[in-house]
C-alpha cells in the first residue's frame, strides 16, 4: 500500500495489454467481477517501475451512454 494508505487495486487489460487500476481509501470489494467491461478515464503514474492508474473514473461499458469518463 503506497504511503500506508488503504487502498483497491485491480488489473485492468485489453488487446493491447495490462495494467493496474488503483483506488485510495477505499475498502477492497469483494464483488468484483472478473471479465467486467469498463471504462477508465484518468492520470497514469509510474509506481514501483510500472504504469498506474491512480484513482481513475470508471463506468460499465453497457449501454455506450459514457458519463463519467471521456468518450
Amino acid at each position: 500500500m503506497p504511503g500506508g494508505r488503504r487502498s483497491t487495486e485491480v488489473i485492468v487489460g485489453d488487446e493491447s495489454g495490462n495494467v493496474r487500476a488503483m483506488w485510495f481509501n477505499i475498502p477492497t470489494s469483494r464483488n468484483t467481477r472478473s471479465q467486467y467491461e469498463i471504462v477508465l478515464s484518468g492520470r497514469v503514474r509510474l509506481f514501483n517501475g510500472r504504469f498506474v492508474f491512480e484513482s481513475p473514473e470508471w463506468e460499465p461499458l453497457e449501454d455506450g451512454d459514457l458519463i463519467h469518463t471521456v468518450d
